[in-house]
């Protein structure tokens, strides 16, 4: 299928398996560069590394962990430097406290 998504750029947070990983998975297959996070360096370096050599397509693994609002940062800053723009963003991260998000702190 040609979404006309070839040359654009995504970050997907969340990428190291289950979703994340098929939807960067999917998104290089169109085309797509991406970088990726995950909390663990091991499934970051695997996951990238698969989709990078199955599509042919920059994968940029970076490590982060989204419940802390500085590796949040430091994820969009250091994804857009390797790829020079940001077209696209899955928000893929894995957990939250549950609640209504009206009522969630920062710190949740």
């Amino acid at each position: 299928m040609d979404l006309q998504m070839n040359g654009k750029t995504a970050l997907v947070t969340g990428a190291s398996a289950g979703i994340g990983k098929a939807i960067a998975f999917a998104l290089a297959r169109e085309g797509v560069d991406a970088a990726i996070c995950p909390r663990r360096q091991g499934p970051l370096e695997a996951a990238a590394s698969q989709i990078a050599r199955g599509t042919n397509r920059k994968i940029v693994a970076i490590l982060a962990d989204l419940t802390k609002p500085a590796d949040a940062e430091a994820f969009v800053k250091e994804a857009h430097t390797a790829l020079g723009r940001v077209d696209i963003l899955v928000n893929n991260a894995g957990s939250s406290p549950g609640g209504v998000r009206e009522f969630l702190t920062e710190e949740h």
